[in-house]
């Protein structure tokens, strides 16, 4: 039963707290954690793409009022109905659409993970500055396309819009005046016996996959607990250090996954 539970909130490019990957869930929240570094008391939150509602929820306990835009139904509907507040308002919207929110209204605009999700990066910023307050804050983290995808292999059938370093930095400069940069998960290249390892490994893995017509694996891997076994595996041959979020430089050679940034509207 809670297998089946969990099936439905996941791949569906959002993250669902109570039913993700631990460590990932929590750099989802960390992520979030950090952007209350820039929030005062008294602030208006735009939760942009606020998924789920787990982000929208943290930064409630700082924030005045925070509003909170998703366009899936099913991220919203489950926001709705886990993260009930009287200084949240959850609402649908298409980031890349005139919003239907006042100039210069919010203090802080918080978006993670969202710009990877995005193909017209221009006409979102484009919103944010609008909506943002003149001396108002942007944190947005996304990941990086050399890192994430070139290097690290990663295939996210849900992004559409990954960016390098440079391209992020030029984006953002665009609508506002870039502060901060931040890494968070260092990449660490493997030697070549790993590389191998990890290839033949990989060649097992789906070889057993064609070859289990009645799921039998499946149920051996259930019935005796092996999941945790292939997943210690798999993660030896990570390229991933789960490192905390770390202050980064504009012009430095990145080796980040994830970057955030922290930018002003002028």
């Amino acid at each position: 039963m809670i297998q089946r539970e969990a099936e439905e909130y996941l791949g569906r490019g959002r993250t669902y707290c109570g039913y993700e990957d631990r460590e990932l869930e929590k750099l989802a929240i960390g992520r979030y954690r950090f952007s209350l570094n820039f929030i005062k008391g008294g602030d208006i939150c735009l939760d942009a793409a606020c998924g789920s509602g787990y982000g929208s929820e943290l930064i409630s306990q700082k924030a005045k009022e925070v509003v909170g835009l998703e366009i899936d139904e099913h991220a919203l509907k489950f926001a709705k109905e886990h993260y009930q507040s009287d200084k949240i308002v959850f609402r649908k919207a298409d980031l890349t659409q005139p919003l239907d929110l006042p100039d210069d209204y919010f203090d802080t605009i918080v978006s993670i993970e969202t710009i990877e999700h995005i193909s017209n990066h221009d006409a979102m910023l484009g919103e944010f500055r609008r909506v943002l307050k003149p001396g108002g804050l942007l944190i947005a983290s996304t990941v990086e396309h050399q890192i994430y995808t070139e290097k690290g292999g990663i295939r996210n059938i849900h992004h559409v819009g990954e960016l390098t370093k440079k391209e992020l930095m030029a984006l953002i400069s665009r609508h506002f005046k870039l502060e901060e940069l931040y890494g968070q998960i260092k990449y660490v290249p493997l030697s070549w016996s790993k590389k191998l390892a990890r290839t033949l490994w990989h060649s097992f893995l789906e070889t057993l996959s064609k070859i289990d017509i009645f799921k039998i694996r499946y149920w051996v891997v259930n019935r005796f607990r092996l999941d945790g076994a292939v997943n210690a595996v798999n993660k030896s041959f990570s390229t991933q250090e789960l490192t905390d979020i770390e202050k980064s430089d504009f012009e430095d050679k990145n080796s980040y996954y994830q970057l955030i940034v922290v930018a002003r509207k002028l």
